[in-house]
């Protein structure tokens, strides 16, 4: 069986509910692996999904079951890696592109050859452009040109999605963490309370949230979020003066959890969530909040101020 076979059966027989999922991906290609390789020795047979879960849970005890999700994020890391081999890609480009290869730099429509396109793929843009035409390089209509069609855009907006926000698998409550990002009356808001103090919460308790701004294709921006069908590019704020403070009450579970997909406030006002910032993104938001914070004030002449070093 194909690749393109065993991606579509696992998505048919495998589907299940996920903001943005790549696992059907990984579960495809570890089926082929499987099939390729002779690796399928099947040693007892069930009855059911659920006997087979109740089998391989009974084999582990507490302290394993902890580090699971740990065990799985190192799984579909190590799935993940092979399929961006470079001869994987390359044929892959082989089967499906099409001349012409051309690609915008904002000023002028430029052609490559197919030795050129192969180079770039293999060694990157620095053998192929000056360092100043490396820094404006995201701004380069690349994947247009690999992909000859209009979705570009779009395609690099889900795949920032799928880099930058937490994918969930469940239609469960959300929970109001470090990195929830949440949406009111058009305006959208990104929480860095710690998540330390997001637990055990006995009592009413405030919330910080930074603001994000909508931006244009032609400026900078943090984060892509998903609003229906759309793709939103927003930069957040990490001012201290644009930060704001919302109270909430706790649950039962003594934390913030929503309520048909949103949280509601200690007032009565509802916040709808709309993604969740993956854990090292969210680190990196609250370290740079924190070196905002941490800024010191001085007295210097303005002559010395400019001519010193920017590190």
């Amino acid at each position: 069986a194909s690749f393109k076979e065993i991606k579509a059966w696992v998505e048919d027989k495998f589907s299940l509910y996920s903001t943005e999922a790549y696992i059907p991906i990984v579960l495809a290609s570890e089926i082929k692996d499987i099939l390729d390789n002779n690796r399928l020795q099947p040693k007892q047979k069930f009855s059911s999904l659920s006997e087979i879960c109740q089998n391989h849970l009974a084999t582990y005890d507490d302290s394993q079951v902890k580090n699971f999700s740990e065990e799985l994020l190192e799984l579909l890391n190590q799935n993940l890696r092979p399929q961006a081999k470079l001869d994987r890609i390359k044929k892959w480009f082989d089967e499906n592109r099409v001349p012409p290869f051309v690609y915008s730099d904002g000023n002028t429509v430029q052609e490559l050859t197919e030795e050129q396109l192969d180079g770039l793929l293999e060694y990157g843009i620095e053998r192929h452009f000056t360092p100043r035409q490396v820094e404006k390089a995201h701004k380069f209509t690349f994947t247009n040109m690999f992909l000859n069609h209009q979705d570009s855009h779009t395609l690099d907006e889900k795949f920032a999605v799928i880099t930058n926000l937490r994918s969930f698998y469940d239609q469960d409550e959300r929970r109001l963490t470090l990195g929830t990002i949440v949406e009111q009356d058009g305006s959208y808001w990104v929480c860095i309370q710690p998540k330390c103090d997001t637990y055990r919460i006995e009592k009413e308790r405030h919330f910080p949230f930074l603001p994000l701004s909508s931006q244009d294709s032609e400026r900078n921006f943090d984060v892509v979020i998903k609003e229906g069908s759309k793709y939103l590019r927003m930069s957040i704020s990490k001012k201290p003066y644009d930060m704001r403070l919302i109270l909430f009450e706790p649950n039962e579970k003594k934390i913030i959890s929503t309520i048909g997909q949103k949280f509601c406030d200690s007032n009565g006002s509802n916040f709808k969530w709309v993604g969740e910032l993956r854990a090292e993104q969210a680190q990196r938001l609250s370290n740079r909040f924190a070196t905002e914070l941490s800024r010191v004030g001085v007295n210097e002449s303005q002559w010395l101020r400019r001519w010193a070093s920017k590190d």
